[in-house]
């Protein structure tokens, strides 16, 4: 799947689903893992990845009974994220904290 830019764009403007795609860009992650990490539940962070799979920022890979989600690197906008995410992480600036974004 090829990632459209306004779809891309869009699913970034929700604070969530940017700090979720922030935190793929270090490495894959399972909805459990990503729940932990942003404090949320793992039915809200599913349906975050479900939109996101959808405008192909994100793809899964299934192991067992789990599902293991990273930033799509075919997407154009890929570059972006990882930028970002360098952006936001430099000098020791606060990770993605839910009001930081």
């Amino acid at each position: 799947m090829r990632c459209d830019v306004v779809k891309f764009l869009k699913v970034l403007s929700h604070p969530d689903r940017l700090r979720l795609t922030m935190e793929l860009i270090r490495g894959e992650k399972c909805v459990g893992e990503l729940a932990a990490i942003q404090g949320v539940s793992t039915s809200t962070v599913s349906q975050h990845l479900a939109r996101m799979r959808d405008a192909g920022v994100v793809v899964g890979r299934r192991r067992a009974q789990k599902i293991f989600y990273q930033v799509a690197n075919r997407c154009p906008a890929f570059e972006l994220v990882e930028r970002l995410a360098e952006l936001f992480s430099a000098n020791g600036a606060p990770r993605y904290s839910r009001t930081s974004v």
